[in-house]
């Protein structure tokens, strides 16, 4: 049934991964954007930075699932030229092609996505509060990267595709709402998937998400070693990214892990670190050793009770120690720096017993 799916789903795998369109940017705009910011860019500690001088406009979601679900059926190709310009991203590609239009026409017509759109829209008829968040959290994301484009937002229907619940093409961001519909949605279950990931299926993560997916394209050209602690580092990064651009989100949605879990980390952090240590974990470069502390799943391989991604976790107070001892260090400075080895001494990290 599912598979079944994703051969209809024309609409989203062929423009998405194929980036098809960029958003024009006006170049005029996005100057001056850059100059402002970088005029009142001058602390560059990322605490607590005064973002109310960023000139961004307020984020307004694009609802493609309206637009597409919403046509005349027996009228499509007219009806989706009308909605071209709106979505180029996802309709970008030869609406004059009989198959894609078929496969189009399959997609809004299948009972299983009509029903994921009825749930989609019960639940957010609106999106005023994602906007909000987003419009917050995109401040913040250009006062740290002042070049880069504050992204276009839509939302679309996945066909449950829980491996991609957000997707950031530089000038754009698609948000799979169907996602994002609550663990006691009775199709997630039908899925076999495991209940830790459920669980994440909600509203509580898409901003999260959306902005992990922005912070993971600003670690694409920083290096990672092949150790633990090159790793360790690199998911700390990572997740200071989302410091920065969600300063007021906890950090039990941050990382993904239920209030209790993240307790269990802090409770037992000293002892984490000291079994790394006494282990020789630190430099290790077995895959299979590393894996178990950065693999997601319901816990970590070896640890009773305790949250997936370890390494993840630890990293991350490995480098937010690194931040508060370089008050100068600001995000790009943090992520060109590629010695990991340096950032562990520099951060003088000691967990507390």
């Amino acid at each position: 049934m599912w598979n079944s799916i994703s051969k209809h789903n024309f609409a989203i795998s062929k423009s998405i991964y194929l980036k098809l369109m960029k958003i024009i940017q006006n170049s005029l705009i996005a100057t001056a954007l850059i100059l402002v910011i970088a005029c009142n860019h001058q602390n560059k500690s990322w605490k607590d930075p005064d973002i109310s001088g960023v000139p961004i406009s307020d984020v307004m979601i694009k609802r493609y699932e309206k637009a597409l679900f919403t046509i005349d059926k027996k009228q499509l190709k007219t009806e989706l030229l009308k909605i071209a310009g709106d979505y180029q991203v996802f309709l970008k590609g030869d609406l004059d092609d009989t198959l894609n239009l078929l496969q189009l026409s399959n997609y809004i017509t299948d009972p299983l996505l009509i029903s994921i759109y009825d749930t989609t829209i019960e639940r957010y008829p609106d999106m005023k509060d994602t906007e909000k968040q987003l419009t917050t959290a995109f401040r913040y994301y250009i006062y740290y990267f002042p070049e880069k484009p504050v992204p276009h937002v839509y939302t679309f229907i996945s066909g449950l595709d829980y491996e991609i619940p957000a997707i950031f093409l530089d000038t754009a961001l698609l948000i799979a709402i169907d996602m994002y519909l609550g663990q006691d949605y009775k199709p997630y279950g039908e899925l076999g998937l495991p209940a830790y990931m459920i669980s994440r299926f909600s509203e509580k993560y898409l901003v999260s998400d959306c902005m992990n997916e922005i912070a993971a394209s600003l670690m694409q050209n920083t290096p990672c070693g092949n150790s633990m602690l090159d790793q360790m580092v690199y998911e700390g990064k990572r997740l200071m990214l989302l410091d920065a651009f969600l300063p007021q989100v906890a950090d039990d949605i941050k990382i993904k892990y239920t209030p209790e879990q993240l307790e269990w980390c802090r409770k037992n952090e000293a002892n984490l670190w000291k079994f790394i240590i006494e282990n020789e974990l630190l430099y290790s470069t077995d895959i299979q050793v590393i894996n178990k502390f950065f693999v997601d799943g319901p816990f970590t391989h070896g640890f009773e009770s305790s949250p997936p991604r370890l390494g993840a976790w630890l990293g991350w107070q490995i480098i937010r120690s690194y931040m508060e001892k370089q008050k100068d260090v600001n995000m790009k400075t943090l992520l060109d720096e590629a010695d990991a080895q340096k950032i562990l001494t520099t951060s003088r990290y000691k967990p507390r017993r």
